[in-house]
């Protein structure tokens, strides 16, 4: 929330004529936008500090283990963001006044930047992922195949692939499983789930908006749904790049396992199965409602049916607020 809450509430800018959360300089006509000062992103910046170095302080372990201290660290930061926005944030900032039309005020200000992070982002965001994370958790793909450097890279490959249609959580959660049980036999294979969380959780989400968070947070924003396939090229070199990197690395671990392994390797081997076959027609319905349930405009198969602008999350298109 510190860091979405900023980024919401500062670059969003409906085009409908709504209300945005920053506009205009204090004192200024409108023609320019607030920029909040460089020091104002701290709490985002510690967030990610927090994230990337406490796991490895070995007293903080035991703290960082439990879900709550992580809640805990992230209200305090959140905290912090919203006193920026109530004691620094320029009010004159705001744009027609504050939420629902009253005066701008401090807690007009706080209001945007919630409903900006929360009510407009976080929860439709948190809506597809739960989506593409129930039904891919309920899709098993099990197998032990031999743990070649081909294989591996096969994996990783379409890993990278499927992620943008199913999301990078949906494609780690289907192809983890299988590619631990093919190399199970062998002992050079960390670099394996390295390259894995690079192609499959990073990488492989960015062609559509469906793939990676950023990506669908810009599409609720109005951003066209096709219009990150653009980043295929960039997909496609730094996929291909880090693939050929990953072979030659992986052929390098292969040639230093034991006989003795690789032959337990070769001998144990279990073709691939795909049990929960009925949840690839689910992935595939929330792929399209997301890409075909465009607000404001008519249904691509039934034109004579308009979609909702409410469905795109903004506060001002909500019916009940009419």
């Amino acid at each position: 929330m510190a860091a979405s809450a900023q980024a919401s509430a500062i670059a969003s800018t409906p085009t409908d004529g709504s209300a945005a959360a920053v506009t205009a300089l204090p004192g200024s006509s409108g023609s320019r936008a607030y920029v909040p000062p460089l020091w104002s992103v701290a709490p985002f910046v510690l967030l990610l500090l927090v994230i990337a170095i406490v796991p490895l302080v070995r007293r903080c372990k035991p703290f960082w283990a439990r879900n709550r201290n992580k809640l805990l660290v992230a209200l305090a930061l959140s905290v912090l963001t919203l006193a920026y926005y109530y004691f620094l944030h320029p009010v004159t900032a705001l744009s027609g006044g504050g939420a629902g039309g009253e005066p701008a005020s401090h807690l007009g200000v706080i209001r945007q930047v919630l409903s900006a992070a929360v009510l407009e982002a976080y929860i439709p965001f948190i809506i597809l992922l739960l989506a593409l994370y129930t039904i891919s958790g309920g899709i098993r793909l099990e197998g032990d195949l031999a743990a070649h450097p081909r294989t591996n890279t096969a994996f990783l490959a379409v890993g990278g692939l499927l992620a943008s249609f199913i999301g990078t959580t949906g494609a780690a959660m289907l192809l983890i499983r299988p590619l631990l049980e093919t190399n199970s036999e062998r002992r050079h294979v960390r670099h394996t789930v390295i390259f894995f969380i690079f192609l499959v959780c990073n990488i492989g989400g960015c062609l559509l908006p469906t793939g990676d968070p950023p990506l669908f947070l810009g599409y609720l924003k109005g951003v066209p749904f096709l219009w990150t396939l653009r980043l295929a090229i960039p997909w496609a070199f730094c996929t291909t790049v880090l693939l050929a990197i990953y072979y030659f690395w992986d052929l390098a671990a292969y040639r230093r396992e034991k006989p003795e392994d690789i032959q337990v390797d070769e001998a144990t081997r279990r073709p691939l199965s795909l049990e929960g076959k009925r949840n690839l027609l689910y992935l595939m319905g929330v792929v399209l409602a997301a890409g075909l349930l465009i607000p404001g405009k008519p249904f691509v198969l039934l034109r004579s049916f308009v979609v909702p602008e409410y469905t795109r999350g903004r506060r001002s298109c909500w019916p009940w607020r009419a």
